[in-house]
């Protein structure tokens, strides 16, 4: 519930939980659910595209923004 609240806001998660509401993908994409919206024939290359981004971050600033307790880099 934190991280759906935290994206869509307090009432907007309650009602979407409550309903059990299914978002289509351009639904997600629109209300900040997801980064990205490819075909399946994309799927690969767009995951492979954000993990080369994801990692050029040093591990040491995950720890510190996301609080995590340990570094598995």
């Amino acid at each position: 519930m934190d991280c759906l609240r935290n994206v869509i806001g307090q009432r907007q998660a309650e009602k979407a939980l409550q309903l059990g509401t299914l978002f289509s993908c351009d639904d997600a994409l629109q209300v900040g659910l997801v980064d990205e919206v490819v075909s399946e024939s994309q799927t690969l290359d767009a995951a492979q595209r954000q993990l080369a981004s994801w990692n050029k971050v040093p591990c040491r600033f995950y720890t510190v923004s996301r609080k995590l307790p340990l570094c598995l880099c």
